[in-house]
């Protein structure tokens, strides 16, 4: 099926990617142990415009996991620099245990 094709193609790209590569590793991790949602969104928004409607989306959500889950969602949208951006922006809310 075309699904499946395109599945495993994105599959074999991230692969290629050290940085999603990193980033898909630690998914579970980073989902459950940001602790500083607001102030990673806030850094990554000062580097990169976010629309406001966008971090609200994120910010709207009550259950942190959850914030984590949708931020995580929106790096795929940023490209490249959007993965050095939220490793400076984990260093630079004190959660040096998620960006390594």
């Amino acid at each position: 099926s075309q699904t499946g094709a395109t599945s495993l193609s994105s599959e074999s790209e991230a692969k290629k990617d050290p940085k999603k590569e990193a980033l898909r590793r630690t998914y579970f991790r980073m989902i459950n142990d940001m602790t500083d949602v607001q102030g990673v969104l806030d850094y990554i928004h000062s580097k990169t415009e976010i629309p406001k409607n966008i971090r609200e989306d994120i910010m709207a959500e009550t259950v942190r996991n959850r914030q984590a889950r949708k931020l995580l969602s929106l790096l795929e949208t940023l490209g490249d620099d959007g993965y050095d951006v939220f490793r400076d922006a984990l260093l630079n809310t004190e959660q040096p245990h998620l960006a390594n």
